[in-house]
This record gives C-alpha cells, structure tokens and sequence, in this order.
C-alpha cells in the first residue's frame, strides 16, 4: 500500500475541497465526488460495504429511526462527513514515516475481565474466548466483584484446569473502573486488552483483528470494536458510533470499554479508569479516550472488523444493577463532571 494510492488522494480532496464537515456542502460536491468515486473501484467498493451495513458508522440523528426510513443517498452522504472528519488526522497517520501498512509484531496480551454475577454469561465469555482465540501468547485476568451466585464456585473449579487464567477474587462490588485498574495491576503484559462479561467471540483472529490496527503507528492508544467519532458543527453536538471504514484505522474521539485494546503506558499517560470520578459505572470509557489525546495518544477504529457479540449490559441493566449504579454513582451529572475536564464533548484533531 503506497501513500499515491485512491484512498490518500480521496482524503486529500475532501479536506481540501469541503470546507466544513456540513452536509449541505457535501451536497454540493457531492456530484463531483460521485464521479471521483466512479473511478476508483476499490474505494466504491469500500463505501458499498459500509452502506450496507447499517449498524455500522451510525449517526446520532438517526437513532430510533428503522432502517427502512434512511435514504441511500443520505446515508453516503454521511460516510463521506465522517471521513471529512477523520481526514485530516489520518492523513498525519499515513503521511508519517513511523506508519506501517503491516505490522509484523505478536506482542503477548493480557485480556482483563470483570465479573458481578451471571455467571453464565462469564461462562460463555470465556468458552468461546478459550475455544476460538488463536493468538500465540494471552492470559485471562478475571476480577469477579464479589459476586453472590455461581460465580466464585466456578471460576476456582475452573482456573487449575486453564493455564491462561487467573483470577483476583473482591470480598465485595468495587465497580468497572477499580477492577480494571486491579486487573491491570496483576496484568504480566504491556499490552491490554479490556473486556466486559458479556461478549461472544466468534473471529478466532479477533485480537490480531485488533492489534493490526493498534501497531500501524506508534502513536495510537487504543483501538477496539466500538468506536465513536464526536462532532460539533458550531451549534450542535452529534457523533457517530461504531465507526468503522474498511482497511484503515480511522482516529476516533474514544473507544468503548467492553473492548477495548492499549497499552500500560497509553492508560497510565491518561490517568487510568476514573471510577473515582464517575463512581462504579458510566462515562470512564469517554474520559479514557478524551485523556488519552490530551497526553498525545490517537484511539483509532479496526481497519478490520472482529466479530465480537456484545450482550450489552447483562450485569448492569438488571434491577439489582440498576440499584448498586444508582446508589454508587455522584450526585453530579456525569457529563457535567465530564465537561470540566474536556468541555463539550467536541472532536479536536490529535495530530
């Protein structure tokens, strides 16, 4: 891949001829771009494959909108602002001499996993972890917050016969971002790897997935499944969510935490999981990617897709869950707590 290929020249022309990442000036060059577009099959195949994949690069406004009301044409309209967006931080990727089309490194990985009760969504987690995963070297750190069910039991019957995991047993719930920073504590390896719970892998590659990604540039903090892209248009605030833009790794505002990949410095430069801020759950994973480039780190999306099931929210969004947030979060807005460190949360170039 040479940096005179169709994508790099796309780039160049959406930050030199869109002034502003507005869909009405998009409009306008949008039939210019149409017919660059026509020309450079492997990039219209590209924004083919994302169009026709709605679940991915999902633009706030059109959240709670079936699938069937989203024009086409609006919809590509969309995946041109958003590179608009990305452009010029991953032009300062690409453009750099330290970037690397294919990183030849396996570095081992510890993959860091909290548990609170259901157990068998951790069973599950870590089945298909155990029997899909085909990186050379990883461990499995699972911190279980003094969970009251089949957990505890389970997780020590199992542990002798598995030489990947280890587990780190709380008298009592301690939170998502005081586990992770256990589970980073006890980790053996400079490269981490985030996990909630309640995940199914089903790409047996998902963490060379991941870390082709990660070690394209030296400069890049974090990557993972989920990634989110803020934008501010000078009166309102919007983003995307799961960007993801086939063969390039996209930087991105932050990176959700139920998978998520870094490093030990990366997370220490940032100040680490913030739960003593935010309390036991909600907004620590926002925070890490903001404060991650503040301290000059890039999270970027998976130039490649892992295929990772998320069950989204098993253990937090039962009534028990629900209770132990409440009751253990601050009195203050989160994003109100937020904002004082970042202000809004508006997309300001790394690079």
């Amino acid at each position: 891949m040479n940096l005179d290929e169709p994508f790099y020249d796309y780039l160049m022309m959406l930050r030199t001829r869109i002034e502003a990442p507005t869909e009405e000036e998009i409009r306008r060059q949008l039939p210019r771009i149409e017919r660059f577009l026509e020309s450079k099959s492997d990039l219209n195949t590209y924004l083919g494959t994302i169009l026709n994949i709605f679940e991915l690069n999902l633009w706030s406004g059109w959240f709670g909108r079936d699938r069937s009301e989203i024009d086409p044409a609006i919809c590509k309209i969309h995946q041109i602002r958003l590179l608009r967006l990305a452009a010029d931080d991953l032009l300062a990727l690409m453009s750099d001499p330290a970037y690397r089309y294919d990183p030849p490194e396996q570095p081992p990985v510890s993959v860091i996993i909290p548990a609170w009760n259901q157990w068998a969504f951790t069973r599950d987690t870590l089945a298909t972890m155990f029997s899909k995963t085909v990186w050379p070297e990883y461990e499995v750190v699972v911190i279980d917050n003094g969970s009251e069910d089949d957990t505890p039991r389970e997780l020590a019957r199992l542990a002798p016969s598995e030489r990947r995991l280890r587990v780190i047993r709380n008298g009592r719930n301690l939170g998502f971002s005081e586990a992770n920073n256990q589970g980073v504590a006890a980790a053996r390896f400079e490269h981490l790897i985030f996990l909630n719970n309640d995940v199914l892998i089903h790409s047996p590659d998902w963490i060379g997935q991941l870390m082709r990604s990660f070690l394209v540039h030296p400069r890049i903090g974090a990557t993972g499944q989920f990634g989110v892209l803020d934008c501010f248009d000078g009166e309102r605030e919007e983003y995307y969510q799961k960007v993801f833009f086939p063969a390039y790794s996209l930087p991105l505002s932050w990176v959700s935490g139920f998978n998520l990949l870094t490093t030990r410095r990366a997370l220490r430069d940032a100040g680490g999981w913030r739960g003593d801020l935010y309390g036991v759950a909600g907004y620590e994973d926002i925070h890490l990617g903001y404060a991650m480039r503040q301290a000059g780190w890039i999270p970027v999306s998976p130039c490649e897709l892992p295929v990772i099931e998320h069950l989204i929210g098993q253990t937090r969004f039962t009534d028990a869950g629900r209770a132990f947030v409440a009751a253990n979060s601050p009195c203050e807005d989160k994003h109100k707590i937020f904002c004082r460190f970042f202000g809004s949360r508006q997309f300001r170039p790394a690079a």
